[in-house]
């Protein structure tokens, strides 16, 4: 498994970094960790496609940490991705990102959300 930092800085990003979000890639499935400032930037760089992104986790709602979601998302549906998009995100955040995704409209592509709590 490969970690790939596609930010490193802190809520503030920089001109020149992102702010901190991550990449886990196992050959053609990737997962991102929290998506700030320009992924499809970033994943144009390393020459990773949209459609090697199986999930994403949002480790929580703050904005630097969700920020590029929409962007993720958008560039997704460009690139005619149909096969589904599994966003995981913690229990207590599930209803705030279901509304989110649906003031973004994406009830008509195949994003799938899934709620946990974290292990005690």
């Amino acid at each position: 498994m490969e970690t790939i930092l596609m930010g490193t800085a802190s809520a503030a990003s920089g001109s020149g970094r992102d702010n901190t979000y991550l990449l886990l890639r196992v050959a053609d499935d990737c997962t991102l960790i929290d998506v700030g400032g320009n992924p499809l930037g970033k994943l144009k760089t390393l020459n990773i496609s949209t459609h090697h992104i199986k999930r994403v986790l949002l480790t929580h709602v703050h904005i630097d940490h969700i920020y590029g979601l929409p962007s993720l998302l958008w560039g997704m549906w460009l690139d005619h991705r149909t096969e589904p998009l599994v966003l995981c995100c913690h229990q207590c955040d599930l209803a705030w990102i279901e509304q989110w995704l649906a003031h973004l409209r994406m009830s008509s592509w195949p994003a799938t959300i899934r709620g946990s709590t974290p292990a005690v």
